[in-house]
């Protein structure tokens, strides 16, 4: 029986082979014309199909590319023997030592056709027995590597009695090596040697941890700023001279330098050379943004017609790396909206800013317009690389346009059109989904709680809190499965019997349930105008898929509405709707298109959604 390393060793080669074999492939398809009309596997107890055909060249296309597009697969005998060779280089390394793989063909002549199964016989599976760590001897920094070791031992992947699987193995070493680093041994070496118990099918493992000399943070110095004074960018640094080496601390203050938002890019460069000295001076290289930049925007959605948005931003404005932006937009739901934002970076802690934004813009929503001006007030904090925090507290003057239909239904005929607003609000925010643009994989959280009629005089008083979360799946190359849940509710305070119209929640439109127009699930007035609520529930599912290179689709399901109480979520109130749509990929996100109808709501007319980025 062959030894655990040297298979993994011989699987390496074969995947260089592979190479080779694709090449002459190419030259073989001419005489092969049959093509592939079924790929199936029997034998395959602990992988699915799905895990296997990932490996191969040789695959079936799916049920969408063949309706749709009329694809499908030329068959080459010498990419199967290629994936035979693949699958068996893939079992070995998760411990199937002895896997034979044979391949049963099915020609059908009449439809020039061929049938593909491969018939796997897997074997006894190679288990983990004893897993030893042995450390360099040192007996001055036993203790400390102990306790490195303690504390990472838990996050490990490999165990006593599991199968053996390299990838677990490697992805160990891994741990273990960056744990080190992270602990001030930047030279830190781990080896792994296997040695396998054959008539047991049982390997041992053992990890040589050869952790070097203890390293620490030298002298740090600063290069390729000429507006930014060093101090600052040194400030943003999360470790002084004579600290304990750490890679995580040096991308960790590599990100607090490049949030500043002065800079194009941002490396740390550390110091190293062969004799390994343990005394390692930083350099922070910096290439600084132009001072001033403009950036012009124009845009369609079907709800805001044609939009238009421009930008300049001036860098380091009054010192101390500060900047200055000044962004004004316009659409339809937005004739004017000017904002004006001052950020003072690394407030009181790297990661942190604080901001002043004064505003003025108008709304035009289909219950509502009113105009509005003011100033916000606020400071975010970092916690994490997926995890902002923020309070800000905004006071502004609005100017309420209204029908006198909606003053008697929605604020109980309280003339209320020229108000103030004082508010506070709390904000938390935990993204792990990626890429940004377009989610494939993780997760985000997200919650506000708001409190108006505090500080300055305010006309209005009212509690209100919202909750969000998304979850983005990949189910296999190109196919996204998301889901998203939001549920908020509001009630006034004190002696206010209504809350503000543009505060409430509605329902309805392009990012909310697609088989309504903007607003309009909910409550409506006697001449159909959208009143809002103050309790809103909402949730969507989406498959997203590849249709063709850049164009993609999606099926969708949404559920929701709004209710005029507080704390009120009736569950056979809840409205749904279905559809489909398509997505055209570009670097800023997908040109989106939708079209929804409302799902048990008799004769109801189908809405189209024309936008920019996924709903969701």
């Amino acid at each position: 029986m062959i030894k655990v390393l040297n298979i993994i060793r011989r699987s390496s080669l074969i995947g260089v082979l592979g190479g080779v074999l694709l090449a002459a492939a190419s030259l073989s398809s001419a005489a092969e014309e049959y093509r592939l009309s079924a790929l199936t596997f029997t034998g395959n107890h602990s992988f699915s199909y799905r895990a296997l055909s990932e490996q191969m060249i040789t695959r079936v296309p799916s049920p969408w590319k063949r309706l749709l597009l009329g694809k499908s697969a030329e068959y080459s005998e010498l990419l199967l023997q290629q994936d035979v060779k693949t699958l068996t280089a893939f079992y070995q390394r998760e411990g199937f030592i002895d896997v034979l793989i044979n391949r049963e063909l099915a020609f059908n002549d009449r439809d020039q056709t061929v049938a593909v199964n491969l018939v796997i016989q897997e074997g006894k599976p190679v288990s983990l027995g004893r897993i030893e760590h042995h450390f360099a001897h040192d007996s001055s920094s036993r203790p400390y590597l102990d306790k490195v070791f303690r504390e990472e031992r838990g996050k490990l992947a490999v165990s006593r009695g599991q199968r053996f699987r390299d990838e677990a193995i490697q992805q160990d070493k891994t741990a273990l090596t960056a744990a080190l680093s992270n602990n001030g041994y930047l030279y830190a070496q781990v080896a792994v040697k296997p040695s396998l118990r054959e008539s047991d099918y049982i390997a041992d493992l053992l990890f040589e941890i050869n952790q070097g000399p203890l390293c620490r943070f030298g002298p740090i110095s600063v290069t390729g700023n000429h507006r930014t004074d060093s101090s600052l960018i040194v400030k943003q640094v999360a470790f002084k001279p004579n600290d304990r080496y750490s890679q995580e601390v040096v991308q960790r203050s590599q990100r607090f330098i490049y949030q500043l938002g002065l800079f194009q890019y941002v490396t740390i460069k550390v110091s190293t050379n062969e004799s390994h000295h343990h005394v390692l001076p930083v350099e922070l290289i910096v290439k600084e943004a132009p001072r001033l930049t403009t950036k012009l925007g124009v845009g369609y959605g079907r709800e805001e017609r044609l939009r238009f948005s421009g930008d300049l931003r001036f860098l380091n404005a009054l010192g101390g790396g500060r900047s200055l932006t000044l962004t004004a937009k316009h659409s339809k739901l937005e004739p004017y909206n000017i904002l004006l934002k001052l950020i003072q970076p690394a407030f009181l802690h790297p990661g942190a800013f604080l901001s002043l934004s004064p505003f003025s813009r108008s709304e035009k929503e289909p219950g509502f317009s009113i105009k509005r001006y003011g100033a916000d007030f606020s400071y975010q904090q970092r916690f994490s690389y997926y995890t902002d925090g923020s309070v800000s507290y905004i006071y502004e003057r609005d100017r309420l346009s209204v029908s006198e239909m909606t003053i008697a239904e929605a604020l109980k005929n309280q003339d209320i059109k020229l108000y103030n607003k004082s508010s506070v609000t709390f904000g938390w925010v935990n993204d792990h989904s990626y890429p940004l643009f377009q989610p494939q994989r993780g997760w985000y959280h997200a919650a506000t709680f708001t409190l108006t009629g505090v500080g300055l005089q305010s006309d209005f008083h009212f509690l209100r809190w919202i909750f969000e979360s998304r979850k983005y799946t990949k189910l296999m190359e190109g196919y996204v499965f998301a889901v998203r849940a939001k549920i908020g509710s509001m009630k006034p305070l004190y002696e206010d019997k209504v809350t503000p119209l543009e505060e409430r929640f509605y329902s309805g439109g392009s990012n909310s349930v697609r088989g309504w127009g903007r607003s309009m699930l909910g409550p409506v007035s006697s001449v159909n105008k959208p009143l809002g609520g103050n309790s809103q529930a909402e949730a969507s599912a989406e498959l997203r898929y590849p249709l063709y290179k850049m164009l993609h689709g999606v099926v969708f399901y949404d559920i929701g509405n709004v209710w005029s109480d507080y704390l009120t979520f009736p569950r056979s109130e809840l409205r749904h709707a279905g559809g489909a749509g398509l997505r055209f990929q570009t670097p800023i996100g997908p040109i989106r298109m939708d079209l929804a109808w409302p799902l048990g709501e008799g004769k109801r007319s189908m809405q189209v959604h024309v936008s920019i980025g996924q709903a969701f």
